[in-house]
């Protein structure tokens, strides 16, 4: 881990941490009911559209799954 630490903004990890800081920071300070809807338009880049994609597929896996 340090190794790739020590890469600095170019390793894998910064690149990783950078990814998860955003998200964090947006749902760390807020109360969130488990019925809440996503306003795609505050999207900013084309990952956060990718990634809610795919937590509506998995999603959708899990309810199939559960009912």
């Amino acid at each position: 881990m340090q190794a790739e630490l020590s890469r600095g903004s170019s390793s894998v990890l910064s690149k990783v941490m950078a990814a998860f800081a955003r998200p964090t920071r947006l749902v760390s300070s807020q109360a969130m009911d488990a019925d809440a809807q996503v306003d795609e338009q505050l999207f900013e880049v084309e990952e956060e559209r990718q990634l809610l994609a795919s937590y509506q597929q998995v999603a959708s896996k899990v309810a199939l799954c559960t009912s």
